[in-house]
């Protein structure tokens, strides 16, 4: 353990971002109670902007569905959305997020003593990201009973072209009419042109801090990254992201100009594509910073020649050591949504969902539940 927390390099600001983000779910739970100000949903890449610029506090369901991740709660509250007709295969964030709804459940209220997800008073989302988002943002427009705006952003693109640009910047005009009548307040382009800079320099803070990365030793993690990208997430447009990334970048230059690394002894650098694991992210930073896990990884990687991937080459050869590496401990994750999904079911509080191309792993927990439910589930029919 002594080792572990020698090889692994807090960052000093750490403090000040959990002060900032608490302080921003605060605002939610003081709106909440007071009626005001007005709370706009806003997907991570929706227009963010324009909605702060009319006044709204704005809130981003994404990173409540990585809060449910990283404190393990998901997988008990994926099902109850799976009951109601989700189907498992779609992304887990609108999953975990609507299963938490339903059950009224979130940390939330651990950390800030909030009885749920603060209510919209609009939903606006972009599908930008993933087409995801306005099925997810359709979800509670039925439940609130509240506008629901969206950007259907062209995708796929090659060169961007006037028509593309011009599309999105249509979609975002028609909007405003609807949120003045939210916000109880008119458009101010002046407004807007402050929020959008103060956007932008949140931006390049941190860029700055991801580029910090280059340096060798490296500064950051990508574990570092997961958490100290929050603000950068839920408070663009805002002063208080423009000062933190000011200060986490001043750190990580300092840490620079000493020969500081975020790892003791940095020899290798292991590259994670994709979302984190949010439930298992202190368990993969421990497996990969730890002395002894790392030099497991490491040997095993060593072993990898990437420029033989033919049968008998040596990814071939090694291939199955990696898999049982990195996947083993996530195979046990997937048993325990199917268990979980199978007890839901069985205990008849919902009605059997109707869904297409069900996983075999959850064919039969379905089946036994249709058993006893009045509806029937036909998991093969082109209908």
């Amino acid at each position: 353990m002594s080792e572990e927390k020698k090889a692994i390099k807090k960052i000093r600001s750490t403090g000040l971002m959990r002060e900032i983000m608490g302080a921003y779910f605060m605002e939610f739970k003081e709106a909440v109670e007071k009626g005001s100000p007005k709370i706009a949903w806003c997907t991570s890449v929706g227009p963010a902007e324009l909605l702060r610029a009319l006044g709204f506090l704005v809130y981003f369901p994404e990173n409540h569905g990585a809060l449910l991740g990283s404190s393990r709660m998901a997988t008990d509250l994926i099902p109850e959305a799976n009951a109601v007709g989700y189907s498992p295969e779609i992304c887990s964030y609108l999953t975990s997020d609507v299963g938490s709804y339903l059950a009224q459940k979130t940390p939330l209220t651990k950390a800030f003593g909030m009885k749920t997800v603060p209510k919209a008073d609009v939903l606006v989302y972009n599908t930008n990201q993933c087409r995801d988002v306005k099925d997810w943002f359709e979800f509670y427009h039925r439940e609130f009973n509240v506008p629901i705006l969206g950007v259907s952003t062209p995708r796929g693109l090659g060169d961007l072209t006037e028509t593309h640009l011009g599309t999105v910047v249509a979609q975002m005009k028609d909007m405003v009419p609807a949120l003045e009548e939210v916000a109880g307040r008119s458009f101010d382009m002046d407004e807007l042109k402050r929020v959008v800079d103060l956007s932008r320099q949140c931006t390049e803070g941190w860029k700055r801090v991801l580029r910090s990365a280059i340096s060798v030793p490296s500064p950051i993690s990508f574990f570092d990254g997961t958490i100290h990208m929050g603000p950068a997430v839920v408070l663009r447009g805002e002063e208080r992201a423009v000062d933190y990334y000011e200060t986490l970048g001043a750190e990580l230059e300092e840490r620079i100009e000493q020969g500081i690394g975020a790892v003791d002894g940095e020899r290798f650098r292991i590259y994670w594509e994709g979302m984190p694991i949010w439930g298992e992210t202190p368990g993969t930073r421990r497996a990969l910073h730890g002395p002894e896990h790392l030099r497991r990884s490491l040997h095993l990687l060593q072993q990898l020649d990437f420029r033989s991937p033919r049968p008998g080459g040596s990814v071939w050869k090694h291939g199955p050591g990696l898999h049982r590496a990195v996947h083993r401990p996530l195979r046990g994750l997937q048993g325990g949504l199917s268990r979980a999904n199978g007890e839901r079911l069985r205990a008849g509080r919902h009605p059997v969902p109707r869904c297409e191309n069900v996983p075999l792993q959850f064919e039969q927990p379905l089946r036994d539940a249709g058993e006893t439910q009045e509806e029937t589930v036909d998991f093969h029919s082109d209908h």
